[in-house]
């Protein structure tokens, strides 16, 4: 039996309350100077604890008598442990007790006790402070104050031979040394990997070897009634020593907020950004960036504890949590919506847009419509109390109804209405009228809505946390919630309002009247925007990466904006990742500009989404040049 050490956060950084309790011997009777594992090739065994209780029923300190008798127990001769040189000065099992020191037994009936007047903690005391970490040689000096416990976190790489020594600077004080791992997420399990008291005046020492990558808690413990100083120093022998990078402490905030900002940083300029926002975090959680944050915290008379170790080595232990805390706090932080009404349609929106109805004086709405407008334009202007009277109040007496759906599949209803001259509205939950965000002057006020991971960019579906990670191409996909969900696959049509389960799209409407209800995964919008130049008697080319859809297309939008001394000089083609070109614009009109807004007709069903789209401007007449001001692609897809 094994009973959970909790480590909780405590009020800075590095410091936690841990919460133990000793627990019972092994099943084959051996003690606890190791794990009863089948992977440890030796079990060193000590007497048994005779327990006791206080008067108010409760556990309390017990005596336990030391022994200089250990004795060996043989385990399977399945070993997992990493090979060990025999040659080496030290002779390493998998967890031995060096320097003469007495191993003790805790009893799993009281779950304390106590050992040349050393106590070791109750469970609900939560008395074990870790002060920082441990770094191979490198001598760290602590204090204990009375009846107090000093933890430090040491990370190894497996088959790591890592060896701790404690001195006292007080020869009359009895020291304990405990080391509690690997850790198990944020737990660490008791019973102790192993441990050691010292008699007075002498040093308690501990060597073990690291079976994972991982941490461990080393504790120090001693029977002073008074504070007493001490040193501590961890050293490692073998070729899988390395360095400690597996230290999983949290994230300081200020650390947590600065990386969050040099991310948005990095997508004001998105051409130059990295792929993706995990990218981005871990550039801005590298030791540069890191360093002023550090600094900042550093200088201050309060110090937090991570102060006193090395920069270098606190870096390398802390960036993986500070690349995480900081991608999470980025695309968790701003509402879902975008800033403005009008983001809800902006090629980058976050949501996908399922159904965009208007309502005027002689519509028939639903029951649920008819009260979402009413709550909205009620919440603007006084006594309206029907429908009629609500839609005559609005600027050119009429209601947008627009219904919005995200990668986690959360669907939202928004009713929007012009109120002198400004635009405001209400977003609801979809099929409700609770309220989640309102929006004055097309500025969004109020927002109850985050982002998810849905709809960042990943790799695997690591990257995705709960969701999954779809339409990979070169390496890229989109993290989405892809469970099969009612309705998709089912017919829609162009006759049909909503044909679809609300929160799916209709897709292939852009090639004839009928199409089919695929999830808002399989639908977005790419964009490029940076000018390109067209040059007189010239092909100019540019590429968009489509990545996070469905294998096949269905529908092909495209937008594209073009500046040219004569537009009738031009031509221009989309191609897509199979390479099959189809003719866009055959220079069937004059004039200086040319927008284009129109369903691309001609590409196959069958032929895949994901992958490079490249639009070609040709100019072939010569006497005039030009620009690619702006294009936009808009794909719905399916599998095949």
């Amino acid at each position: 039996m094994r009973q959970r050490i909790f480590v909780r956060p405590g009020l800075v950084f590095g410091v936690f309350a841990l919460v133990y309790a000793y627990g019972c011997d092994n099943d084959d009777g051996s003690g606890y100077g190791t794990k009863g594992s089948t992977d440890t090739t030796s079990i060193v065994t000590t007497d048994t604890v005779d327990s006791a209780t206080d008067d108010s029923g409760n556990n309390g300190p017990t005596d336990i008598s030391t022994s200089t008798d250990v004795d060996s127990a043989e385990t399977s001769d399945d070993t997992d442990a990493a090979e060990l040189d025999t040659s080496d000065t030290t002779e390493f099992t998998d967890a031995t007790i060096d320097g003469g020191a007495d191993t003790q037994e805790p009893d799993d009936a009281t779950g304390d006790s106590q050992s040349g007047g050393i106590t070791t903690p109750v469970m609900a005391n939560g008395n074990i402070d870790i002060y920082g970490y441990l770094f191979y040689n490198q001598e760290i000096g602590g204090e204990l104050g009375p009846q107090s416990f000093a933890g430090y976190i040491l990370s190894a790489h497996q088959g790591a031979k890592l060896k701790v020594d404690l001195a006292s600077l007080d020869p009359e004080v009895q020291f304990a040394l405990f080391v509690f791992g690997p850790a198990e997420g944020a737990e660490f399990l008791d019973p102790p990997l192993v441990w050691s008291e010292s008699s007075v005046g002498a040093t308690p020492s501990v060597s073990f070897v690291s079976e994972l990558n991982g941490k461990y808690l080393v504790v120090a413990a001693h029977n002073a009634p008074q504070h007493t100083s001490f040193t501590m120093l961890a050293t490692c022998e073998g070729e899988s020593c390395g360095t400690a990078t597996f230290v999983s402490l949290p994230c300081p905030p200020d650390f947590v907020d600065d990386i969050s900002a040099c991310i948005t940083d990095f997508y004001l300029d998105p051409e130059n950004a990295p792929e993706t926002p995990q990218e981005a975090s871990a550039l801005c959680a590298d030791a540069e960036p890191l360093a002023n944050a550090y600094d900042n915290q550093c200088k201050g008379p309060e110090r937090p504890l991570f102060c006193g170790a090395d920069y270098g080595l606190f870096w390398g232990d802390i960036t993986n949590q500070c690349s995480d805390a900081g991608f999470y706090a980025y695309v968790g932080k701003e509402c879902l919506f975008g800033a403005r009404f009008i983001d809800l349609f902006a090629p980058d929106s976050q949501v996908v847009i399922t159904d965009d109805t208007w309502y005027y004086p002689e519509s028939l709405p639903d029951p649920l419509t008819e009260a979402q407008i009413l709550l909205a334009v009620g919440s603007k202007v006084n006594n309206i109390n029907d429908y009629v009277a609500a839609i005559l109040a609005t600027d050119n007496n009429q209601v947008r109804r627009v219904e919005v759906v995200d990668l986690a599949r959360r669907v939202f209803t928004v009713i929007e209405f012009g109120l002198g001259d400004t635009s405001v509205g209400i977003v609801f939950q979809q099929g409700t009228t609770d309220v989640v965000a309102t929006f004055n002057d097309g500025d969004f006020t109020t927002c109850a809505v985050q982002h998810t991971l849905a709809g960042t960019p990943c790799v695997n579906d690591v990257d995705c946390g709960t969701y999954q990670c779809v339409g990979q191409w070169d390496n890229i996909g989109r993290c989405a919630d892809a469970t099969q969900s009612p309705g998709e696959g089912a017919s829609c049509s162009k006759a049909t309002l909503t044909p679809c389960t609300p929160g799916l799209v209709c897709a292939g409407l852009s090639t004839g009247d009928e199409g089919i209800c695929v999830a808002p995964w399989m639908v977005d919008t790419f964009f490029q925007l940076p000018v390109a130049s067209i040059t007189d008697e010239g092909i100019t080319t540019r590429s968009i990466q489509v990545s996070g859809l469905a294998t096949v297309t269905m529908d092909v939008h495209l937008k594209v904006t073009v500046s040219h001394w004569d537009v009738s000089q031009i031509s221009i083609t989309l191609t897509n990742p199979a390479g099959t070109e189809v003719p866009i614009y055959a220079g069937d009109s004059n004039g200086t500009a040319l927008s284009l807004d129109l369903p691309v007709i001609g590409f196959p069903g069958d032929e895949s989404a994901n992958g490079l789209w490249t639009i070609k401007v040709i100019d072939s007449i010569p006497g005039g040049i030009g620009t690619l001001d702006y294009w936009t692609l808009m794909l719905t897809s399916r599998l095949d």
